[in-house]
């Protein structure tokens, strides 16, 4: 795997949103706060540079920040999902697929972790990162 972390932009975020409404069945809603989202998109990169972290760490904060902005009316979870995963597997992660109950342990844990509060929020944050840190182990990375 290549040093460089490719990071996702808006552009890619909003198709992985379109697509997550198209395999839900669903009509894609309106983006109500473009703002955030661009916001969201940037955090994977500001959490390496200013706080060293880990790939898995910015993949989690990128579907921390995608779910907890709500750019869109509905499917942010989804969309937030999908770009952590695709996150991961742009950078050398190899993704189980299609393994659909460790794909709804990682989504359960995401749900968890936009709902929680205060000391809360870490602990989930942590047991998101650490079940990530499973696939990357499992794909020789970090």
């Amino acid at each position: 795997m290549s040093d460089a972390t490719h990071y996702l932009s808006v552009a890619h975020v909003v198709g992985l949103y379109f697509e997550a409404m198209r395999l839900a069945g669903e009509q894609p809603a309106a983006l109500v706060r473009p703002e955030a989202l661009n916001s969201a998109v940037h955090r994977p990169r500001a959490a390496a540079y200013y706080g060293g972290a880990t790939r898995t760490e910015q993949a989690v904060e990128l579907a921390e920040g995608i779910a907890g902005a709500h750019p869109w009316v509905d499917g942010n979870k989804r969309c937030a999902f999908m770009s952590m995963v695709t996150f991961l597997a742009r950078n050398g992660v190899l993704v189980p697929v299609p393994d659909a109950e460790r794909y709804l342990k990682v989504a359960s844990l995401l749900v968890e972790l936009v709902a929680a509060t205060g000391d809360e929020r870490e602990t989930r944050k942590q047991a998101l990162v650490n079940e990530l840190d499973g696939w990357a182990s499992e794909a020789g990375g970090e």
